[in-house]
């Protein structure tokens, strides 16, 4: 008989997300049933390994031999005639080879190989050299990524055994055709990652489903939520284990389905929501979008008293990675950061500059505040800070009936004894209006009004999610809402910067603040008539002229 010569080709690889796992080849296999003995020198002979290409680093993988090469030069399977056609396995078999080895039953195919990280030309792969025959290559992923089982053959010819490259990446032309794995990913997003108290957050919470395949009978799917602890679940007044206002849907291609099945459950400031296998195996490849609000705990409200308050919430979806073992779960996870904002409020750690930010001084006609760098600290240079002035925020216009409200519930704010407002709650991309209502004591009620604006730059980590910086602007306007331009200053921008940590920097080359000054009263004229008070000194002036007269003529 001749020897054998055709060749078992490379690349029988299988689509499967991490159990994806409909086997999917890459090119025909010749037919290797049987053929001469092997050459007698077979320990020797040239020896090229097995490659496989674009597994993320940091994974395992492992061949498990399913066909082997005997010293007639046979090609034998190892169990079953499995797979039948050594041309052109057939993906279900493939599949439930691979089913068996995840399932941990190897005491069949027990002659396991781990493939070795490798550069070839400059390029990373993992290799081992194999024996001839068939083998099934499994990644454990490092990363991100999910694998298909992938068939590789190494061919016995005159000149040694040749193994065979598998690129992971690819698709392949035998049965369903799928692509290499996919990355089951999970993000949290919120509307606006700047708020202002009393506002609802909402969140979108959007999960990928894996491609599954048809090995796929149950899975679990499941996303677990977190809130910070200044945040809480809007529920619904009669349960407080259920959301109030949430939605969840699939989008499968083109189409929106309403998902109704299972609801989210609130325990505390932990949300779950496990949907139902069925659903998930109907919708293989879509995505789960789900919606829901928050809000301040009374706890926060009490405790707002930073110019900067960061919430960090998360998310964590699982889900089935192995067909055999549905328990068997990948996690993935996802962050997002929100914040509200402040004026001479505590700075949150990470400053050495001072304990309050500085944007803002109430003084009288006479007083200037100004930033001493030296000392890191404000100080009264003339005149004098007030106490006691009262102030109102006005929302949108400077005149508008919408007034802001702190945690507390408050609408008016009133100076400290050092001449300081303390506002907190505010969101960024507003205009505010800060009016005042009362004058201190023996002070003359002004008209200027503040505009106060907040601009955030969120963009600051590769997330696009995290603060990097913000900057408060105020500004000088008359009784009319116009500019006023000769008061100085006129304008005053504090920026600010944010550690990877969310504490507050303040920015070195600090402004003097915005000194808002108050007039004295002037002393006021007596009021009412002369009264009795002329009479009174008039008869006294007659009494002494008559008592003179008497002691003189008595003399006489």
């Amino acid at each position: 008989m001749k020897k054998l010569k055709k060749v078992f080709a490379v690349l029988l690889s299988v689509a499967m997300i991490l159990g994806m796992s409909t086997t999917v080849f890459a090119a025909e296999v010749g037919d290797a049933s049987a053929g001469d003995a092997p050459p007698a020198n077979l320990d020797t002979i040239p020896w090229t390994p097995v490659t496989v290409k674009n597994v993320q680093s940091g994974s395992e993988v492992k061949a498990y031999q399913i066909v082997t090469y005997d010293t007639s030069g046979k090609y034998l399977t190892v169990q079953n005639d499995t797979p039948s056609d050594l041309k052109a396995p057939a993906a279900a078999q493939i599949l439930a080879i691979s089913n068996q080895i995840t399932g941990g039953d190897t005491t069949v195919y027990a002659d396991v190989k781990t493939l070795q990280p490798a550069t070839v030309e400059g390029e990373s792969v993992y290799q081992a050299k194999l024996e001839a025959g068939m083998w099934i290559v499994l990644v454990k992923s490092g990363g991100d990524e999910i694998y298909n089982p992938m068939i590789v053959s190494v061919n016995m010819t005159p000149d040694g055994k040749e193994g065979g490259i598998v690129d992971a990446a690819g698709n392949f032309t035998y049965g369903d055709v799928y692509a290499k794995h996919s990355k089951g990913g999970v993000t949290k997003e919120v509307t606006d990652p700047n708020y202002e108290v009393g506002q609802d957050i909402e969140f979108t919470v959007t999960a990928d489903i894996p491609n599954y395949s048809s090995a796929y009978t149950e899975v679990v799917y499941s996303l677990t939520d977190r809130l910070s602890n200044e945040l809480q679940y809007v529920t619904k007044e009669d349960d407080e284990t259920k959301l109030e206002g949430a939605t969840i849907s699939i989008i499968d291609g083109n189409q929106t389905i309403p998902y109704s099945t299972t609801e989210p459950v609130v325990s505390g400031k932990t949300m779950t929501l496990d949907m139902d296998s069925a659903t998930i195996l109907a919708h293989k490849g879509g995505k789960v979008v789900l919606t829901y609000k928050a809000k301040l705990t009374d706890e926060a409200k009490a405790n707002l008293n930073f110019n900067l308050n960061e919430s960090h919430n998360k998310v964590t979806l699982e889900y089935s990675n192995n067909p055999s073992k549905k328990d068997d779960v990948t996690e993935k996870d996802d962050d997002t950061y929100h914040y509200t904002f402040g004026i001479d409020a505590e700075a949150v750690g990470g400053s050495n500059f001072f304990t309050q930010t500085g944007e803002f001084f109430k003084v009288d006609e006479k007083g200037n505040v100004e930033y001493i760098e030296g000392e890191k600290k404000f100080e009264t240079k003339t005149g004098q800070t007030l106490a006691g002035a009262e102030f109102q925020l006005h929302k949108g216009t400077y005149n508008s009936t919408d007034l802001f409200a702190d945690g507390k519930g408050n609408t008016t704010f009133t100076t400290t004894e050092d001449g300081r407002l303390n506002i907190v709650g505010l969101d960024s991309g507003k205009d505010y209006f800060l009016v005042e209502t009362k004058a201190p004591q023996g002070y003359e009620l002004t008209g200027m009004i503040v505009k106060v604006h907040i601009t955030a730059n969120n963009e600051g980590d590769t997330e696009g999610k995290r603060l990097e910086n913000y900057t408060v602007t105020l500004t000088a306007l008359d009784k009319d809402g116009n500019p006023i331009s000769d008061k100085a200053p006129s304008e005053i921008k504090y920026n600010y910067g944010t550690t990877e940590d969310g504490e507050l920097i303040i920015d070195s080359t600090v402004q003097n603040p915005f000194n808002y000054p108050n007039t004295k009263l002037g002393a006021l004229p007596s009021t009412g008539g002369i009264g009795t008070i002329i009479f009174t000194v008039g008869g006294c002036l007659i009494m002494v002229v008559a008592a003179a007269l008497y002691f003189a003529n008595r003399r006489k």
